[in-house]
């Protein structure tokens, strides 16, 4: 799935969620490869509605286009937990 800010998402999709492991490609060259959840979240106010959020969770690898990555876990779209952070040469 290709956005119109540049940035692509390859995973397989079902019923319009991401399933499985799956790559986002941001458009400054950063990128996440590893395990995806949906975040169903009510809108406050009814005119918004519902909407889903696609959050980093899990095992994964986020890699930075300057060569640094962090594999290790993420919760809720975050690095948690335990990982390794790599700094370039």
């Amino acid at each position: 799935m290709l956005y119109s800010n540049g940035d692509a998402f390859q995973t397989t999709w079902v019923d319009n969620e991401p399933v499985g492991i799956g790559t986002y490609h941001y458009y400054d060259g950063s990128q996440y490869t590893g395990e995806w959840k949906i975040s169903k979240v009510k809108a406050i106010s009814n005119k918004l509605g519902d909407f889903q959020k696609c959050l980093k969770h899990g095992k994964g690898l986020f890699e930075w286009p300057n060569g640094a990555f962090y594999e290790g876990n993420f919760e809720n779209d975050k690095m948690e937990g335990f990982g390794t952070y790599m700094w370039p040469d």
